[in-house]
This record gives structure tokens, C-alpha cells and sequence, in this order.
């Protein structure tokens, strides 16, 4: 049956090649046939390993491309660049590990990912040393108010529904935020480790 045409054929010759009627089965038959081949129904498609996830995206040349445009700024010593470059490669994991993990969400993961990848980025972008020591933290109270303002306009986007539902963003879970907290931290953290050591050479 499988090299015949059925799309050339006559609705009564199809219904007689699959042993049918106009009526359908009947219920001994429809019983007979779901026990000899089972649930008309596919089979659920198997999830990517995240690792692999990850790697498959060095198949894209824009990944490659934005890749070596990091690899440049760190030679050229531009510790900030680099990080705000990496701030979209870190998005396009975010948003790629998402389409396995929670496709109907990917896109509100990787919007709260970019913005909060942006915000950390203060750090790397303020200052040309580490920022990660106490004194250097808080020795900018007006920074520390706008990261915390942000951060807080941000959340509320995906956690108030009016909210929400105007930008289109959908709810996310406990495990979505540790996704995107994950991958948003990524730029911010790479970079202070790179003024570190900079400043230890």
C-alpha cells in the first residue's frame, strides 16, 4: 500500500484497499486493528542532550562570527566590548537551550535573559577594573538604586499579567528563571574574571 497513489485514486478504491466503508469501522474492527497496530498516534520526538544543544549553535556562522568578534576585543584588550558582545551570545543560548526545554516560552526567556544580561553588564561597562570587590559594589549608591529599579521593571513585565499580557510575555517558571539568570549572569561574570586577571598580570 505504501507505493500505491492514493491521492489519483477513487475515494471507493481507497476505502477498499484499507478495508473500510464510507461509514468507518465498525467497533470489533477499530478494536482488532488498534490492537494489531496500535494508536494512530506519532511518536513523541526525542530532546536534543543540552550539551549538544549548546554545541549544534557553533554550526552557525553568525554564532562563529560573533565568536571571533569577542576573540578580537580580548586581544585588543577591550575586556567591556567582549562582554557586551558575549551578552548576545548568551541570549542566543538562552533562547535555543529554551526551544527544548520550554518551546512555548523561549522567546520570554530569552527577552528576560538579554535585559538582565544588559543590566549586569553595568559592571564590566562602569569601570575599567574588577567591580567585584565590597568596597567597589557599593561604592555607587545610584547605580545600585537603577541595577535594583531595572531589575525589579523587568521581573514585573513577566510576574504582573496586565503586564504580561501587554508585551506579550509569558509566565515563567522557577526553573525558566534559574535558565535565565544562568545565562544573563554569564557576560557579567566572564567579564570581571577577565579585568581580574588583567589587573594581576
Amino acid at each position: 500500500m505504501a507505493t500505491l497513489t492514493w491521492h489519483a485514486r477513487d475515494a471507493d478504491d481507497v476505502l477498499a484497499a484499507l478495508g473500510s466503508t464510507a461509514e468507518g469501522l465498525s467497533s470489533d474492527e477499530a478494536a482488532r486493528r488498534l490492537a494489531q497496530h496500535g494508536p494512530n498516534r506519532l511518536p513523541p520526538p526525542q530532546r536534543a542532550a543540552r550539551l549538544r544543544i549548546l554545541l549544534d549553535q557553533l554550526k552557525s556562522v553568525v554564532v562563529l562570527l560573533l565568536i571571533a568578534a569577542t576573540a578580537v576585543s580580548l586581544l585588543l584588550g577591550d575586556t567591556a566590548e567582549a562582554a557586551a558582545i558575549a551578552i548576545t551570545l548568551s541570549t542566543l543560548a538562552a533562547y535555543r537551550w529554551a526551544l527544548e526545554a520550554a518551546p512555548d516560552r523561549a522567546t520570554s526567556i530569552a527577552f528576560m535573559a538579554l535585559a538582565l544580561a544588559q543590566i549586569g553588564h553595568l559592571g564590566n561597562a562602569r569601570s575599567a577594573g574588577a567591580v567585584v570587590a565590597r568596597e567597589r559594589i557599593l561604592a555607587n549608591r545610584y547605580a545600585i538604586a537603577a541595577v535594583a529599579l531595572s531589575v525589579a521593571l523587568q521581573a514585573a513585565a513577566a510576574v504582573v499579567e496586565p503586564l504580561a499580557r501587554l508585551l506579550a510575555v509569558a509566565a515563567l517558571t522557577a526553573g525558566d528563571w534559574v535558565m535565565v539568570v544562568g545565562f544573563a549572569s554569564i557576560p557579567a561574570l566572564a567579564g570581571q574574571a577577565l579585568k581580574l586577571v588583567s589587573a594581576r598580570r
